[in-house]
């Protein structure tokens, strides 16, 4: 058990190493210099360099992953270069927002999701059971972020239902706080929502037919 354990703690280790690798080049290969983008095209060649010995892009670029991973472990994670910001303070302001929308989420596809698979269970075969198993389905195959798009477009954009950014706490205004978070919450709840209806269908369908074996058993044994 502890050999297994020591075996999958290295292999963790190994997986965050590579794609921390991974994550550190796709950075260096995407085109564009990060240096010009935050002086603009007007910045003169004592400027950039000063920035990018600022930065620690004039090391070797083994030097700037060892740089990179020991201010991450610590957890500075850089400065933005569209809002001029800490990442850190950045995800710090953000994080009670994301977890607030989780867990509205969370609520709604469990709710939700055991009430449709409870409902599909019971009319199994039918033609609403069939409807929400393909719905589930899709629900499961299209990309969030694909529907996301959609949503902006069609609620946000041409509707103009829905807000399509900002966020306002539900003790300042709580109607709009509503309309708000009515889209991503919606969005964040499609994918879970169709496991948990899938998964509470199958129980479902286990329990009823456990229950039919036990009945038959029963009236076997009474007729004999």
């Amino acid at each position: 058990m502890v050999n297994y354990i020591i075996r999958r703690i290295l292999q963790t280790v190994v997986v965050l190493f590579i794609v921390s690798l991974i994550c550190f080049l796709m950075v260096h290969l995407i085109p564009g210099d990060p240096v010009q983008a935050i002086l603009g095209p007007q910045a003169d060649k004592d400027q950039i360099a000063a920035i990018r010995a600022d930065l620690g892009l004039d090391q070797p670029i083994h030097m700037q992953y060892i740089s990179w991973m020991s201010k991450a472990f610590q957890g500075d994670f850089g400065k933005s270069i569209r809002y001029q910001q800490s990442v850190s303070q950045m995800f710090l302001q953000r994080f009670p927002i994301t977890l607030y929308l989780s867990f509205l989420a969370l609520i709604l596809s469990s709710i939700f999701g055991i009430l449709i698979g409870i409902i599909s269970a019971i009319r199994r075969g039918s033609f609403l059971d069939q409807a929400l198993v393909v719905t589930a389905t899709l629900g499961l195959c299209i990309p969030v972020f694909w529907l996301g798009i959609l949503g902006i477009y069609y609620l946000g954009l041409r509707l103009n239902w829905l807000p399509i950014q900002g966020w306002v706490s539900p003790f300042s205004d709580f109607g709009d706080s509503v309309r708000h978070s009515i889209m991503p919450v919606i969005l964040l709840a499609i994918a879970s929502l169709a496991v948990t209806a899938r998964q509470t269908r199958s129980s479902m369908l286990e329990i009823i037919s456990q229950g039919r074996s036990t009945r038959t058993g029963s009236s076997g044994c009474r007729g004999s």
